[in-house]
């Protein structure tokens, strides 16, 4: 069973990864350690739902500037390769310090379905995820 936050996830997938990304998140440690494996540059967003953060905006600053201006809160749960930051709940503002630029791909729920943010591992690919 998924938790609120990664059924909020599978919104800003497109629908044609949406079922094979909840079987794995709901797949126990073996399906958990596949999707790590496509967190990073595999994931396909929903254009309806995910904007590329523009240039001069991807630092760690400008977007927690973004998303408080959307309503997220100050903690946030993150979804993440990096099995040390995956299924946390953390300050939103020192979990962008670590993750912008981190070369992991990292999700970050704010609002469950509702408000995120996403990173690949390839430079300057950061999401802004919002329903």
């Amino acid at each position: 069973m998924l938790n609120p936050h990664e059924a909020g996830f599978l919104k800003f997938i497109d629908s044609s990864q949406a079922r094979r990304i909840s079987a794995l998140l709901a797949g126990g440690p073996r399906g958990r350690s596949t999707f790590h494996q496509l967190m990073g540059h595999n994931i396909v967003l929903n254009p309806a739902f995910s904007s590329k953060i523009n240039p001069h905006e991807q630092s760690a600053e400008e977007i927690l500037s973004l998303l408080f201006n959307l309503g997220a809160p100050k903690k946030c749960y993150i979804i993440s390769e990096d099995s040390g930051l995956d299924t946390t709940i953390r300050d939103l503002k020192m979990t962008l310090e670590q993750v912008v630029g981190y070369s992991y791909g990292t999700f970050i729920s704010c609002l469950p379905g509702v408000l995120g943010y996403y990173e690949y591992e390839a430079p300057k690919e950061r999401f802004l995820l919002k329903i």
